[in-house]
C-alpha cells in the first residue's frame, strides 16, 4: 500500500481499494481436481492456500496511505465438502493464519462490493484486468463494476507486487538455495549415466522422427532436385521409401560434389 500511495504523489484522491483474487480449482473430470496452485500474487501478500478466496485492501483516502484495512473473503465452512476437499480454515482460522484485520465468507463479497460502490463517490480500483487470476470471479463481480468507470479508475497492481517480490526474506533466500542444490544434484545424477555416443544417438533419433513427419511433403521437391542435378543415387534412395531417408541430404551432397 505504501507503493500505491507513492503513485499519487501527495495529491488528494478518493477511496483506494486493492482486490487480489486467489486461483480457482481446476478439474480433470467431474469430481477429480488437478493439483491446486495458488495465484502467486495472492499467496505472496497473505499466504493463504485455499481457492475461491479474495484479498481486499482498502484505504479511505490515498493521502493517508499506507494506512489501510485488510479483509480476506474465504470459503464458508462446509462439513460435507470438507470430507472430500479437506478442512477449510473458515473466517476465524483465516485471521489466525494470515493476520488480516477481518475475514468474511466469500459468498458475501458481492454484497460488500455493491455497498462499497454505493457509499463512495470516487474509487481507485487496483485490480489486474489484463490477466484475471480467477475467470469466474472476474465475470461475476468485476465486469459488473467496470461499466461504472466514470466513478472508478482502474489500475493493475501487478507491477508493484513484482517490485515487492524482488526483496527476498531470509526464509525465501534459504528456500532458493535449497532449490538450486536439488537441481544441481539432479544434473549430476543424469551426468553419471551419460557415455560417449549417447548424445549422437539421441540426435539421430530426433532427426529420424522429424524427417518422418516432413519427408512426405518434401519428397516431390527432392526428386525434382535430384533429376535436375542428375543425382541418380538420390533418386533411388528417395523412391526407396520407407528405407532410411534421413540420409537423402547427405547423399545429395556426396554424389553431386
Amino acid at each position: 500500500m505504501e507503493l500505491i500511495g507513492r503513485q499519487y504523489r501527495g495529491e488528494l484522491s478518493g477511496t483506494v481499494i486493492v482486490v487480489i483474487p486467489s486461483a480457482a480449482k481446476s478439474y480433470m473430470s467431474a469430481d477429480i481436481p488437478y493439483p491446486f496452485r495458488q495465484n502467486t500474487d495472492f499467496l505472496y501478500l497473505c499466504g493463504f492456500q485455499e481457492p475461491d478466496s479474495v484479498l481486499v485492501l482498502e484505504a479511505d483516502c490515498a493521502s493517508r496511505l499506507p494506512e489501510h484495512k485488510s479483509t480476506l473473503f474465504v470459503p464458508r465452512r462446509n462439513k460435507f465438502r470438507e470430507l472430500w476437499d479437506g478442512p477449510r480454515s473458515g473466517t476465524e482460522g483465516a485471521v489466525l493464519l494470515t493476520g488480516v484485520d477481518l475475514a468474511e465468507n466469500n459468498d458475501t463479497f458481492g454484497e460488500f462490493l455493491e455497498k462499497y460502490i454505493d457509499q463512495h463517490q470516487c474509487i481507485s480500483l487496483w485490480y489486474d484486468t489484463t490477466k484475471p487470476a480467477h475467470a469466474s470471479f472476474h465475470a461475476r463481480y468485476i465486469e459488473t463494476l467496470l461499466p461504472r468507470r466514470q466513478r472508478t479508475a482502474v489500475e493493475s497492481p501487478r507491477p508493484l507486487i513484482q517490485l515487492l517480490r524482488l526483496i527476498k526474506s531470509p526464509a525465501e533466500v534459504e528456500l532458493m538455495k535449497q532449490t538450486c542444490n536439488i537441481a544441481s544434484l539432479a544434473f549430476k545424477e543424469v551426468m553419471k549415466f551419460t557415455t560417449e555416443g549417447v548424445l549422437l544417438m539421441i540426435i539421430m533419433i530426433l532427426r529420424y522422427f522429424l524427417m518422418s513427419l516432413i519427408f512426405p511433403l518434401l519428397k516431390p521437391l527432392l526428386i525434382s532436385c535430384a533429376v535436375l542435378l542428375k543425382c541418380y543415387c538420390c533418386i533411388i534412395v528417395t523412391h526407396s521409401w520407407p528405407l532410411p531417408h534421413i540420409f537423402v541430404c547427405d547423399l545429395c551432397c556426396f554424389c553431386c560434389a
